[in-house]
């Protein structure tokens, strides 16, 4: 359905066309935090890296609020807006261990550790960066990712790469000595989202999955849209402060909020494919990104308030990764 916002950001830029998930009145947050965000959890943020690595095995057990292959892309990014009003960084890590669990074969393939952190990685530029050879009952992954989102912190990965028969989708154990991790970085402790440094795959053994790998436009895609979800999460937790000036901005990104929602529910109605949201995702995230600086506009007198001040670091942190978030 598409309708024509009224609401916008305060310098007076149209909020572009919206497509509504309901009635326009935006999340009930509650609920989805409910569904989501498990109560050991609500209201307290993810904190240090070491109580974020628990959370996230928190959020990764039965318990929590990663199911796999529940609901599809709509539940998922549900999750995601839950999660990043909650804390950026575990938001952006459940939000790849996820969407991983959710390529899997079934629940609990045989190399799924109970103790794995996962992700999903695209090479930067071509789909062919990352290549497969068949190797016995594996294949031989060979290939470079730049500055992965989580690298130093995820422990396997699923990758799309591309082999004789077209492309793959491969999980992928970071431990192998065949992965050369480079990077700046003197230690690789603690809970890393802007790794600086890439990760080069020498022939490394990579499980496949059964399920065929998107189209790289397809996934590309789709990492826009989860992007966006992860942005306007962050934002819906600014507006939930006590700064007056950001509150008043609470129906414009609860709209974008109900954007998301409703694109990815077409996402999918359209199946596997994922081709059911086309320009839709790249408008809706350049609006996003509008509303998230018009945003960090309005706090930026706000110094003298930690938890103002906090939200509104996670907020940049989300619009600096929400283009590189899956």
């Amino acid at each position: 359905m598409d309708a024509t916002s009224t609401a916008g950001p305060p310098n007076g830029r149209p909020a572009g066309p919206r497509h509504s998930s309901a009635d326009g009145a935006g999340p009930d947050w509650a609920a989805l935090d409910a569904r989501h965000v498990p109560a050991q959890l609500r209201g307290r943020g993810g904190g240090a890296p070491e109580d974020r690595r628990a959370a996230l095995r928190l959020l990764a057990s039965p318990a929590g609020g990663v199911v796999p292959g529940a609901g599809g892309f709509g539940e998922r990014l549900d999750a995601v807006l839950a999660w990043a009003r909650l804390d950026v960084p575990l938001a952006v890590l459940a939000a790849g261990h996820a969407h991983a669990l959710d390529l899997m074969d079934h629940p609990s393939p045989p190399y799924l550790r109970p103790d794995a952190i996962w992700a999903v990685w695209l090479p930067d530029g071509e789909p062919s960066a990352l290549t497969a050879e068949p190797g016995g009952p594996v294949y031989r992954l060979t290939g470079v990712v730049g500055r992965p989102v989580g690298g130093g912190t995820v422990t396997h990965v699923v990758v799309a790469a591309t082999g004789s028969e077209g492309r793959l989708l491969l999980a992928v154990d970071l431990s192998h000595p065949r992965v050369v991790v480079m990077s700046t970085l003197s230690s690789r402790s603690g809970c890393l989202l802007e790794f600086p440094g890439i990760y080069r795959f020498e022939g490394v053994p990579a499980t496949p999955l059964s399920r065929p790998a998107p189209p790289h436009d397809v996934m590309r895609r789709l990492l826009g849209l989860s992007g966006s979800a992860l942005v306007v999460g962050a934002a819906a937790g600014l507006t939930a402060t006590a700064h007056e000036a950001a509150a008043r901005m609470t129906p414009v990104v609860d709209e974008l909020a109900d954007e998301v929602r409703a694109l990815a529910r077409i996402v999918d109605a359209a199946g596997a494919g994922g081709r059911g949201a086309g320009p839709e995702v790249s408008d809706l995230a350049a609006r996003v990104r509008v509303v998230a600086a018009d945003l960090l506009t309005l706090v930026a007198d706000a110094e003298g308030d930690p938890v103002v001040a906090g939200r509104a670091a996670q907020l940049e942190l989300a619009m600096r990764l929400g283009s590189r978030t899956y």
